[in-house]
């Protein structure tokens, strides 16, 4: 979703961080080196908090889908600055969305969608941002290949995180104001009050206790939780509207600094001293909450002050219900009038309509006639001009008629005169339940008997009310099951979140893969099962609710019946590698599949998926070729040159159709690897370097119609492995070569050939004595074997084919050698790049090289014309 710079990840104490800036000898100043550092501290993350500030703060552009590679880059960097400072990092992830939070997400779901336009723009560096769909799986896969220990909560992390500070001793790293109040033996470091310096060699940082809030606030501890809850928070953000009631009420007790006159532009110095003096006070800002600290102050418990705050507030809500029903029957009595009025000058005007149209059809004046009449006239009208323009009233009509509607419209003027300020509906309140939500927010902040939900226990149970399968846990524990998953098992809703650009006059990118959900619904819940699902209304920019049937048998193919969850932990890798496969609709196509580097099965299965959903959705039932040849092109490239920095705004070149069907296929990717997560992994992770937006939207831009560039000239000029794209051709179009427009382009290289070389590739490493690894206990042998000084920085958790993608690009690169000179087509496809990027108008001849030789006119059209 779409947050501000400074993006805080729980809504937390309301106004307490901007109230603690205010105070800076509440703070505990940190430096630390971060070369041959001295100091062994442990330290536990908010996960998804340190997510956000990483992307954002490394100014990464989300625009064209994420940029992972980058974002990988700058995770590993971030975290072994904090390594190397001393502090052995403990990070947990957030788990599933609480029921309280649901209108949370909701909204930043909108006001996400509301903020499309906003995100492609050119320039949205100060602009609001939003994290990619798969930043946190980046981020995920980052943490296990530093071996950092890592875990996912239930819900929330924020507890948890507590929890283990608390209850450890160590230092808690997070992004939410909640920790400010919790117990925290060695405090709380917030992640934007951690910085960099002297070139990364130095750790400069801010930490919090919560006995200076207690200092600042002259609150006894135990009553921190109270001033917090009443202030407001998760817990009481429902009443945030009735909290108002009882804020007014203390800001009346205790009024605070008065504000000093401000009369005349002129000032003396003692006036602007007193006004300077009045800024400075910090008092002077957040005033409820400061004002709800000293009414607090004059309790010596904290039930007495809870059964104080209800009285005030039950109590000014029956005067704001009873002010309400009075101005509720003026209004009522208002209108009632006001319509009386409006009656009797509709009336009026429909009876002297004829009259109207006679003062209009009067003859004008013939040729001849005195003109002294019309001066008279308009020496006259001059003069009621003149006496309207002095607030004096113009003289009455003397058509009784005209009259009529001259005395509607006066009574209508003067009955919206009387018109009553419109009451304002009084918030509901439930006195017990909002005693009730003060106590379990005080609760929460009570960490001593509370246990971290990270390992074997849980409060997750299925829908059904049912434990969940042990190795469903452990998968989820591990970040390998998604939330996605255990929300539709645990709470029957599914999130599609809004987190890839659209193009709102489209359809939502999340219908493709309706079929898939379905299914994944009846894995987990069983057949005719209903799933709410929130996402982006269809051509709209709202978000809205749909009730989603879950299937019983496999959505492509011969409908086979689909298996419980239950025969699903049961399966043997073979069986649940099958079933993926038969889920997806590529059960014809396993051996071309098996035949390309593993790190690449999965984006080319979420392409045909993305083919088989448009076709579908076509009258024609085919799809144009232009989108899969982009991607395979963008595939195909080196990863060092097609992972490069971009900066967050909107490339100049980008067009929101081509980025909308970019959007489609990484959506399909999130949801196929959904399937693949839920049977244990049988098939090889992507790697994420594959799914960097820029690359993929860039390509698609170059072989959308318009732009027409071949792509054989496209993979020259870019470097591309020809036979890697071949094979990814062969790949995609496998029983699907029906439902394309045109054939898709082939490269250079035999295709035949091609595929042979790698499936002969792949048999040979399948038939190697070391047996491969594969499920989520492939997770545990790679942190076991891997190294830590490893390049890959978004490799495979799992490995079911060994990658095959080195020897293919040793290949290309051969070949690539013998091309000594190049070609005139090929320095045209260099320039028209560079045009590209640069956002300069691009112009392609498709005439010989001979004759743009000759053609050097900087505004000559070739035969192709301008693009």
């Amino acid at each position: 979703c779409v947050f501000p710079r400074k993006h805080v990840s729980s809504m937390g104490v309301r106004r307490l961080t901007s109230l603690l800036e205010s105070q800076p000898d509440a703070w505990h100043s940190v430096r630390l080196q971060t070369r041959n550092s001295k100091v062994n501290a442990a330290m536990v993350v908010d996960g998804l908090a340190l997510c956000f500030k990483i992307y954002f703060s490394a100014n990464i552009n989300s625009v064209c889908g994420g940029q992972y590679t980058e974002f990988a880059e700058a995770i590993r960097s971030y975290l072994q600055s904090l390594q190397d400072a001393g502090f052995n990092l403990f990070i947990i992830m957030d788990g599933l969305v609480p029921d309280k939070k649901d209108a949370t997400v909701e909204t930043r779901m909108h006001d996400t969608v509301k903020n499309f336009k906003l995100l492609l723009r050119s320039k949205a560096t100060n602009a609001a941002k939003m994290l990619p769909m798969h930043a946190t799986e980046c981020f995920r896969r980052v943490v296990s290949q530093m071996k950092i220990r890592t875990a996912r909560s239930d819900y929330e992390a924020d507890i948890d995180v507590a929890c283990i500070a608390n209850q450890s001793g160590v230092c808690a790293m997070s992004q939410d104001s909640d920790f400010f109040v919790f117990d925290l033996p060695l405090g709380y470091l917030p992640i934007d009050k951690i910085e960099f310096a002297k070139g990364g060699s130095e750790l400069v940082a801010r930490k919090f206790v919560r006995g200076s809030l207690s200092k600042v606030l002259g609150l006894r501890q135990d009553i921190l939780a109270l001033w917090a809850s009443l202030s407001g928070n998760d817990y009481t953000d429902s009443y945030k509207e009735v909290l108002k009631f009882l804020h007014g009420f203390v800001c009346e007790l205790f009024p605070g600094p008065e504000a000093p006159t401000q009369a005349g532009e002129e000032q003396t110095e003692e006036e602007k001293a007193a006004i300077d003096a009045f800024k400075a006070d910090p008092k002077s800002k957040n005033r409820p909450q400061w004002a709800l600290a000293e009414w607090l102050g004059t309790f010596d418990n904290v039930d007495k002050a809870i059964d104080a705050a209800v009285h005030v507030v039950g109590q000014k809500h029956k005067e704001a219900t009873e002010r309400f029903e009075e101005a509720s029957e003026k209004w009522a009595k208002w209108e009632a009038d006001m319509s009386v009025v409006t009656a009797e000058l509709a009336k009026a005007q429909n009876a002297a309509e004829g009259v109207v149209e006679e003062e209009e059809q009067k003859p004008e004046k013939e040729e001849g006639d005195s003109d002294s009449d019309s001066d008279s006239d308009s020496e006259s009208d001059g003069k009621e001009e003149q006496e309207q323009a002095a607030g004096e009233p113009a003289p009455m009509p003397k058509h009784p008629l005209l009259l009529a509607v001259r005395l509607a419209q006066d009574a209508e003027r003067e009955a919206m005169s009387l018109k009553p300020i419109r009451p304002r509906a009084v918030p509901e309140f439930d006195e017990a339940d909002f005693r009730s939500s003060i106590k379990a927010s005080i609760a929460s902040y009570e960490l001593t008997n509370k246990n971290a939900h990270i390992a074997q226990e849980t409060e997750l149970k299925t829908a059904a009310g049912k434990a969940l399968p042990v190795w469903l846990l452990q998968g989820f524990r591990m970040g390998m099951v998604p939330n996605g998953i255990m929300t539709a098992l645990c709470r029957k809703k599914f999130w599609c979140h809004v987190s890839l650009v659209e193009d709102v006059s489209q359809p939502s990118i999340w219908n493709d893969s309706l079929p898939l959900r379905q299914a994944l619904y009846g894995i987990l819940l069983g057949a005719g099962q209903t799933v709410d699902e929130v996402s982006r209304d269809d051509n709209e920019r709202s978000i809205g609710h749909r009730q989603v049937e879950s299937s019983s048998t496999m959505p492509f193919g011969d409908k086979k019946q689909l298996p419980s969850l239950e025969l699903v932990g049961n399966m043997n890798d073979s069986d649940r590698r099958s079933c993926v496969l038969s889920l997806v609709g590529c059960q014809g196509a396993e051996r071309q599949l098996m035949s390309i580097p593993p790190e690449l099965v999965m984006p080319v299965i979420a392409l045909r998926s993305y083919v088989r959903a448009t076709a579908a959705a076509s009258e024609s039932g085919k799809v144009p070729a232009w989108v899969a040849a982009g991607c395979l092109v963008a595939w195909s490239r080196p990863m060092a040159k097609a992972s490069k920095h971009v900066p967050e705004a909107a490339p100049s070149w980008l067009r929101s159709e081509h980025l909308h069907e970019v959007s489609r296929v990484l959506c399909m990717f999130e949801v196929v690897s959904l399937c693949n997560s839920l049977f244990k992994l049988p098939l090889p992770a992507a790697n994420l370097s594959h799914l960097d937006g820029q690359n993929i939207c860039r390509c698609v831009f170059e072989t959308s119609p318009g732009m027409d560039v071949p792509v054989q000239r496209m993979l020259r000029g870019r470097d591309c492995n020809i036979q890697l794209y071949d094979a990814l051709r062969v790949a995609l179009t496998t029983g699907m070569e029906d439902l394309f427009e045109e054939q898709l382009p082939g490269g250079d290289a035999p295709v035949t050939t091609a595929a042979a070389k790698l499936q002969a590739q792949a048999d040979a490493e399948a038939e190697d004595e070391t047996p491969s690894v594969t499920g989520f206990g492939a997770l545990v042998a790679d942190d076991e074997s891997s190294d830590d000084g490893s390049d890959d920085e978004l490799g495979d958790d799992v490995v079911l084919v060994e990658a095959v993608s080195s020897p293919v690009s040793e290949s290309s690169s051969s070949t690539t050698k013998k091309a000594v000179k190049k070609s005139a087509e090929d320095e045209e496809l260099d320039a028209l790049v560079a045009m590209i990027e640069s956002g300069e108008p691009s112009t392609l001849d498709d005439g010989s090289s001979k004759k743009k030789k000759k053609a050097k006119k900087p505004k000559a059209k070739g035969k192709g014309g301008k693009h």
